[in-house]
Formats: C-alpha cells, sequence, structure tokens
C-alpha cells in the first residue's frame, strides 16, 4: 500500500470543519448529552484522512470550557494500509497542506534515517483507532452514532444495490445534527436519505 494523497486532501472542507461545524456541534453538546464527540474516517487507507480528522478536531475543540472529549474511528479493508497508518510516519510533501500551526502541533520532525519524514505526534495517536472492516457485514463494531464521518471515496461494491446499501449504513451511523463530508468526486447521497446539503461535498441530518 503506498503513501495516500495527503492530509487535508479538500482544505475547505477541512477549514469548514474545524471553524464551524464542530464548533456548531460543540455548542449542543450540553443539551444534546453528546459526552464525547464521534468521528469516523470511512475507507481510510494509510490514515492521512484519520488523522486530518484529529488534527480539526483538536483545534476546533481542544480549549473548550468544560471541554468535549473526541475520539476518532477509522476503518479499511486493506490490512496492509492499515498497518501503515498505526505506524503514522509519512513524508514532508503529504503534510503540505495542513495549515502552519496544526502542522507543528501535530507532527514530530524525523532525522538521521528519518530525515524528510514525519510522525503524528504520539497524543493524537491516542485518540485514533484503526480497524479493519468490510462495509457490507451483517453487523457493524459502533456503540455510538458519529458526529462527523468523512467518507473521501466510497467503498467499492459489487453492483448498484451494493453500493446504495453501502452508503445507506454510512448515513445511519450519523447522530442527528451530525455532518457527512464526501470526497470532491462522489455523487452526493441520494434524497430519500433525507440529509441537507450545507456546502458542496458536505451533508447534514436534520435533528
Amino acid at each position: 500500500a503506498g503513501e495516500g494523497p495527503g492530509f487535508f486532501h479538500d482544505p475547505a472542507s477541512f477549514d469548514l470543519l474545524a471553524k464551524s461545524l464542530l464548533p456548531l456541534l460543540a455548542a449542543r453538546r450540553l443539551s444534546a448529552g453528546w459526552t464525547t464527540c464521534n468521528l469516523w474516517s470511512v475507507g481510510c487507507g494509510t490514515g492521512e484522512d484519520a488523522y486530518s480528522l484529529a488534527l480539526a478536531a483538536e483545534e476546533a475543540l481542544g480549549s473548550l470550557q468544560p471541554g468535549w472529549p473526541w475520539r476518532v474511528e477509522a476503518s479499511d479493508s486493506c490490512p496492509r494500509a492499515l498497518q501503515r497508518a498505526r505506524i503514522g510516519i509519512y513524508s514532508e510533501s503529504a503534510i503540505a497542506r495542513v495549515p502552519i500551526v496544526p502542522r507543528a502541533a501535530g507532527f514530530e520532525r524525523g532525522f538521521g534515517p528519518q530525515s524528510g519524514r514525519m510522525r503524528v505526534r504520539s497524543r493524537l495517536q491516542a485518540n485514533v483507532t484503526f480497524r479493519e472492516l468490510e462495509l457490507l457485514d451483517e453487523s457493524l463494531p459502533f456503540r455510538e452514532r458519529f458526529h462527523v464521518i468523512l467518507c473521501r471515496r466510497m467503498p467499492d461494491a459489487a453492483d448498484d444495490p451494493a453500493r446504495a446499501r453501502v452508503r445507506r449504513r454510512i448515513v445511519e451511523q450519523l447522530s442527528p445534527g451530525g455532518y457527512l463530508i464526501l470526497g470532491g468526486g462522489d455523487a452526493g447521497p441520494e434524497n430519500d436519505l433525507g440529509l441537507q446539503d450545507v456546502a458542496p461535498a458536505v451533508y447534514r441530518r436534520p435533528f
């Protein structure tokens, strides 16, 4: 599994997430009874999307009083990609789109044999769980719904009904008020899934 497309693949979506969507969710956390902010990276590959979610969550939620702990679940069907994701070491070019402040806060620079490489800091890695997962399995392992689901590329499925079933299963994991962020090349969810358009490739599940 080679290195993926890099961090913050769609800078506008991640900027919206950190500066608007997550703060809006945080403002509702007490009245809604949300004890933890749950985020899911679907088809996380070698981990760039998952750690991008972690960087955005730390930026948006790290200074809240009272605090709001956050967790990232990251799933993929490729064991080799997940192995690389858990290591959390990337080329400097992979993080080129990460803004300067979260870049400095989120990565350690390699030296010697690791010169030119960057490691995700351990405090971020501790909040990300990587798991091998096939979305067409009968049951998903998650106990709680997600406030943000990032799906840069819809998982491959054998036929149109299977693709529709995967898409529906993903949307069913969204908490009311939660956001689905798709890759720019993906078509939006079907109308019968009941999501609201928020921004290009960003959708919200109504309360």
